[in-house]
């Protein structure tokens, strides 16, 4: 659903449904006998997003951004066995927000930040291993020969994530 209440102003809420099938790789997965696991399902993903945006005339456009996810039926090894199971149940809980400026000579300036949380419901809802919490994008296009090409930086910042061994592995750019 999109909604422009002003020329500038613009207010979208987005649903989504996905899946993904499991591969021949995990189709075969399996640790003490060759043949294919009939009992796998495909991973189930939905999605719900309410966004505004605003741009001014003079190239400037800022934007934020909820959004939640679930994500059903993981594969995760299950067991001794060895054999992939659909398992695995996740929310992904978050916020956006975006500056973008553009201008007429072709010059672009983007700057935005995520925060997410990944909450692992078949542990009680934890924030999930592995998963960062924080996202910094800084990027920066210059054009180039009359605008024949462009020039482009970016710069990404990934937020501490929790580790398997306990304790946090550290942000990197």
């Amino acid at each position: 659903m999109i909604w422009n209440p002003l020329e500038s102003t613009t207010f979208k809420l987005l649903y989504s449904s996905t899946f993904l099938a499991p591969n021949a790789s995990e189709l075969e997965y399996n640790k003490y006998y060759h043949g294919i696991n009939t009992d796998i399902q495909e991973e189930r993903i939905k999605s719900y997003e309410g966004i505004v945006e605003w741009h001014s005339a003079d190239g400037l456009k800022l934007l934020g951004s909820l959004f939640h996810n679930n994500v059903a039926k993981v594969l995760v090894a299950n067991g001794p066995g060895g054999l992939l199971a659909n398992e695995g149940k996740f929310h992904i809980y978050g916020a956006e927000w975006e500056a973008e400026q553009r201008w007429n000579n072709g010059r672009l300036l983007k700057a935005s930040y995520t925060y997410s949380l990944l909450a692992d419901e078949p542990h009680h809802g934890v924030w999930s291993l592995g998963s960062p919490q924080n996202m910094l994008k800084l990027h920066h296009a210059e054009p180039l020969f009359n605008n024949f090409a462009k020039l482009g930086v970016e710069s990404i910042y990934i937020g501490d994530r929790k580790a398997v061994q306990g304790g946090f592995a550290d942000g990197y750019a």
